[in-house]
């Protein structure tokens, strides 16, 4: 190759490279043949995804007929049947029944003590909402003519035909007094729900979202609250009860539910400690070894425990609380190294 030839190329792809070249890309548009640099462009289209309803309401109560085989009574104010020589003709010889009581009520229970006491068998809701519920649970009876109702479960100096029947819940025993036309005990209770048993899912064929119990396989390490009752009797042995051969008293339950807009299954009650009575060192979740409340051994889903900062805080729910140690009872946590740390919780 020649110098001049050569020359002549260099040149020639010098001058190409300062031809200005438009790039275009896919999605402009030019405005070289617009007098205003000012452009207005409406955006339509945006919506909102969805929203859904969080607080799903689900409880499971006994059935009509469990109740009414649970709750059924022999009132017995003169003891036959402990005082009966042959009452295995009535009944057989595997069932027994509780001594120096008047009053019974046939129990089915696996860890019942007696065929029949004068303490029913329990009856138990369970709160598989996604939010605290408001429960309560009155009882009356009827059809009891010519029997009177007392509050008096020893019938201290009463001579009358009388009755003592409630409705207990291991905290509160109310007894139903009134008469025929008017009577009625109720207890009342708040049960925690259980977040972690629902998951958020989308509905195709809806085209929405929705906040749904996890399926069965899911729940199998979920706890949902509880709340259990029983009722418990007796009749007045001094009594007069030769007229009221064919008494027949009918007993009523009824149960009201509302969900709790005040009470979450978020904790309310709490405390918080640096250190324990008989340790210095604050442990972790993972040494606690058990938690009790007057005896009663917590399950894990009554309460929180957390350290942070050097600060550990105790986070007892709402119901539990109500339960167990709204009247000052201490709340006994034991480490597996046998630290102890007694709580009292006080109600804000």
């Amino acid at each position: 190759m020649n110098k001049k030839f050569f020359s002549t190329m260099i040149s020639l792809a010098m001058v190409t490279s300062m031809v200005p070249m438009a790039v275009y890309a896919a999605d402009t548009e030019n405005l070289d043949d617009i007098d205003s640099s000012e452009t207005e462009i409406t955006i339509d289209g945006n919506e909102l995804e969805g929203t859904v309803d969080t607080k799903v309401f689900c409880v499971d109560v006994p059935t009509d007929a469990y109740v009414k085989s649970t709750l059924q009574f022999i009132m017995d104010p003169e003891m036959l049947i402990s005082k009966t020589t042959n009452i295995e003709d009535k009944y057989t010889d595997d069932e027994t029944f509780e001594e120096n009581k008047t009053l019974f009520f046939k129990n089915s229970a696996d860890d019942a003590e007696f065929t029949y006491s004068s303490v029913s068998d329990s009856l138990v809701i369970t709160n598989k909402s996604s939010v605290a519920v408001d429960v309560s649970v009155s009882a009356s009876l009827s059809n009891f003519e010519g029997i009177t109702l007392t509050d008096d479960s020893t019938f201290s100096n009463d001579t009358n035909a009388s009755i003592y029947l409630a409705i207990a819940d291991g905290t509160n025993t109310v007894a139903v007094t009134g008469t025929e036309e008017e009577n009625v005990a109720t207890v009342k209770a708040v049960i925690d729900g259980n977040t972690d048993a629902y998951e958020y899912v989308y509905d195709a064929e809806a085209d929405e979202y929705t906040y749904v119990m996890k399926g069965s396989s899911d729940l199998t390490d979920i706890t949902f609250d509880t709340y259990e009752f029983n009722l418990t009797g007796a009749t007045n042995t001094n009594g007069d009860w030769s007229e009221l051969v064919d008494a027949a008293p009918e007993i009523s339950l009824v149960w009201n539910f509302a969900l709790n807009e005040g009470d979450t299954a978020a904790s309310v009650y709490e405390y918080e400690m640096t250190a324990y009575n008989n340790s210095p060192e604050l442990h972790t979740a993972a040494e606690i070894d058990t938690i009790t409340v007057g005896g009663e051994e917590l399950v894990t889903s009554k309460y929180t425990y957390t350290v942070a900062d050097g600060v550990a805080t105790f986070k007892l729910k709402t119901s539990t609380f109500k339960t167990l140690a709204a009247d000052g009872t201490p709340i006994i946590i034991t480490f597996a190294d046998g630290s102890v740390a007694k709580i009292t919780l006080v109600a804000s």
